[in-house]
C-alpha cells in the first residue's frame, strides 16, 4: 500500500535525479563553450582556449548547441510539471489511489525526462519525441490527480454513480434472465460503482451518497 510518506520520499529522490541531470547538462555546456572561446571574458581562470581549426570548431559549436537545446527542453517541461507534481503531492494525503497515482506519475516522468536526454544526445529523433510525448502526459496526469484527489469527482459523475451504479448492483441481485453482453454491462456499472464509492470514502471531502430507486 502505498503511503503518503512513501510518495514524498519518491518526490524528492525524483527532483534530486532531475536536478543532477541538468546540472550535468549544464556543465557539458560550460565545456563546450571553454573549448570554443565563447565564455565570458572575464573568465581568464578557465585557461585560454586552444588553437583548433575551422572543422573541428564547427563539430564543437554544433554540440554545444545541442547541449543547449537540451537544456532548454529541460526549462521548458521540469520546472512546471514539479510545480504541479508538488501540488498533486499536497492532494494526496488520506487517498491510497492518488498516492499510487502521483508515484507512478513521478517515476514515468523521471525515467521518460532521462530518456529524451538521452536520445537527443545521440540523436534519436523518434525516440526522443516519443520519450516526450509521454513525459509530458505525465505532467498532465499530476494536474489531473490532484484535482481529482481534491474534487474527488464531479457533481455529474457521482449522480452516474448514484444514478447507474446503485441500480445495476441491485438489477444484478435481482433474478432476471439475461444475455451474456447484458451481464457483463450490469457486472461492469456494479464494479464502478463500489470503486468510487470506496475513493469517496477516502476521500478527506465528505460526500453523502443517496441511493436512489430508478426501478
Amino acid at each position: 500500500m502505498v503511503t503518503d510518506k512513501f510518495a514524498t520520499q519518491v518526490t524528492v529522490l525524483c527532483a534530486f535525479l532531475l536536478y543532477f541531470k541538468i546540472f550535468f547538462v549544464n556543465m557539458g555546456i560550460g565545456n563546450f563553450r571553454n573549448k570554443t572561446g565563447t565564455r565570458a571574458p572575464e573568465d581568464t581562470y578557465q585557461g585560454d582556449p586552444k588553437v583548433i581549426g575551422a572543422q573541428e570548431l564547427e563539430e564543437l559549436n554544433a554540440q554545444k548547441e545541442r547541449f543547449e537545446r537540451m537544456r532548454a527542453n529541460d526549462l521548458e517541461n521540469i520546472p512546471y510539471t514539479m510545480i504541479l507534481a508538488l501540488l498533486s503531492l499536497m492532494c494526496v494525503s488520506g487517498s491510497t489511489t492518488a498516492a499510487t497515482a502521483h508515484v507512478a506519475l513521478m517515476i514515468a516522468f523521471t525515467v521518460f525526462r532521462f530518456s529524451h536526454t538521452f536520445f537527443y544526445y545521440k540523436g534519436v529523433s523518434v525516440a526522443r519525441s516519443i520519450s516526450w510525448l509521454f513525459g509530458t502526459f505525465c505532467s498532465i496526469g499530476f494536474g489531473v490527480n490532484g484535482l481529482t484527489a481534491v474534487f474527488l469527482i464531479s457533481q455529474v459523475a457521482k449522480s452516474l454513480i448514484v444514478a447507474f451504479g446503485a441500480h445495476a448492483c441491485r438489477a444484478e441481485e435481482a433474478p432476471v434472465s439475461r444475455s451474456f453482453v447484458e451481464m457483463i454491462w450490469v457486472r461492469l456499472l456494479c464494479t464502478m460503482n463500489h470503486i468510487f464509492v470506496t475513493l469517496l470514502t477516502e476521500s478527506a471531502v465528505q460526500v453523502q451518497i443517496v441511493d436512489y430507486d430508478i426501478t
